[in-house]
């Protein structure tokens, strides 16, 4: 019974890459900078892998105007669990410009999707529920820059930055829980291969900071504050009422908070190992769900919040050229 992964989305793909290349070549312009400055250049590559968890939900009502009911449809992707491999590229000039790549993928091994419809405002009046597993893959690429600053032996950095990111949902495996239409309509039901694909683009300011306790072990703390874009395109392949192979839209605007913390002891004049914790907060407010049908009529309602969580630990190393 079960299906899994749907090919990539070239568009999605597309949209990831067209990112990547411009942060590249941000990163490589601050790099190439010959500044003269008290500081000598530095460029420090990281690389890290590691495991995260994530939470992701959104619920729409019944209307345009929210209402009938507030909330007639909600999905939870629960204990999303990822592996995934990054690459951070720190580059400082002499005159203390630093400007910060970060590259990361990862795959969606495992989680959960529960799928509630209501009837009655404040999730009251349940009458359907299905669950079902979810795979797929998440991308983000981000830069900052701003200028080094030493205050009491710490470094710190405040931040400009810009982010792309995007999350590949697929569900299967379903099984219906909840059914007081068709009462005797329980259980697993087959052919379950629907996706549901989010981009988030992002702009916002942080702050960086960054102290050698001494000549082996540092720690590293970044904060980033984002206003975000957001955008998401689904297909339920098992609804023949709605078009495929885009069945709804998301569309809305919204803000989120990243936060890093790194440790590295210095195992080398060049290498350190790396300790990384992440974690990130990301909501949107109030867009819009643009339903489209099979006989090429359209509707619209209000998309109430959508929610991102997730932490992560990783390991790794970095190099200093």
């Amino acid at each position: 019974m079960t299906t899994k992964t749907q090919p990539i989305n070239v568009d999605y793909t597309y949209r990831y890459l067209v990112a990547l290349l411009l942060l590249v070549l941000a990163q490589n312009a601050v790099a190439d900078l010959n500044l003269d400055g008290p500081n000598p250049a530095a460029t420090d590559v990281e690389l890290f892998l590691g495991a995260s968890e994530s939470e992701f939900r959104w619920n729409i009502a019944g209307d345009a105007n929210g209402e009938n009911p507030n909330i007639l449809s909600e999905l939870t992707w629960r204990d999303v669990k990822s592996n995934g491999v990054g690459i951070s590229i720190t580059s400082v000039t002499e005159k203390s410009l630093v400007g910060i790549l970060d590259l990361f993928y990862a795959e969606i091994d495992s989680g959960n999707v529960q799928d509630s419809d209501y009837f009655d405002d404040g999730k009251n009046n349940e009458f359907l529920r299905s669950y079902s597993s979810t795979d797929g893959e998440t991308m983000n690429a981000s830069y900052q820059l701003g200028w080094m600053n030493k205050i009491r032996g710490i470094d710190v950095v405040p931040l400009v930055a810009v982010t792309y990111a995007a999350q590949k949902f697929n569900t299967f495996d379903g099984v219906t829980t909840v059914n007081t239409l068709v009462p005797n309509d329980i259980g697993p039901f087959e052919g379950l291969n629907s996706s549901f694909d989010t981009r988030w683009v992002g702009a916002g300011l942080g702050i960086l900071a960054e102290h050698n306790w001494h000549s082996k072990l540092y720690i590293k703390l970044n904060i980033t504050s984002y206003y975000f874009d957001y955008d998401a395109d689904a297909n339920w392949n098992l609804r023949a009422d709605f078009a495929h192979p885009v069945s709804f839209s998301h569309e809305g605007e919204g803000y989120g908070m990243n936060a890093t913390i790194q440790l590295g002891w210095q195992i080398s004049t060049k290498y350190r190992v790396l300790l990384r914790a992440e974690s990130f907060k990301w909501r949107i407010d109030e867009g819009v769900d643009y339903v489209f049908f099979s006989n090429g009529t359209e509707g619209e309602t209000q998309l109430n919040e959508t929610v991102l969580e997730s932490t992560g630990l990783f390991l790794g190393v970095r190099y200093t050229l």
